[in-house]
């Protein structure tokens, strides 16, 4: 699969951060490689005016900061449980996100109990939600933001 020049160029600033988190998502692998559906869905959500984001279980935030990227998101919401993955956020994705004009918020919470009383364009969760028990809070949580 091609990649846009949109894309590529993002893919290429975050090179780096690829590689250390390489095997820590699939989906991220997998759009790295070409053999994923997620470029198609991504050219899809750039026609739409999409400014706020919000990603549940982000892990190294990697795919969440290339997707807010390619998308033009102002403000990115990234929530994991993981202080170690956070950590990672802070002191390698923050800086390139807001070089790129997006402001970023993390929180360290557990995605069944999410309470932050905020409003977003799009809702993300990439390889977490087959792990919990709380489908439908999740949900509720999600359909409430939106």
């Amino acid at each position: 699969m091609r990649f846009d020049y949109k894309l590529r160029s993002i893919l290429e600033k975050y090179q780096d951060s690829i590689r250390e988190t390489m095997g820590s998502s699939y989906t991220l692998t997998a759009l790295v490689s070409g053999a994923n559906s997620l470029t198609h869905i991504l050219e899809h959500l750039s026609r739409y005016p999409i400014k706020v984001m919000l990603d549940l279980g982000c892990g190294y935030g990697v795919l969440s900061a290339i997707i807010a990227e390619y998308l033009g998101v102002q403000r990115l919401y990234l929530i994991d449980i993981d202080e170690g993955r956070l950590s990672y956020i802070h002191e390698t994705i923050a800086e390139k996100l807001k070089a790129a004009g997006v402001n970023i918020e993390v929180y360290n919470e557990d995605i069944c109990k999410l309470e932050k009383s905020i409003e977003v364009d799009l809702v993300t969760s990439f390889g977490v939600l087959e792990h919990v028990s709380c489908w439908d809070e999740v949900m509720e949580y999600i359909k409430k933001v939106l």
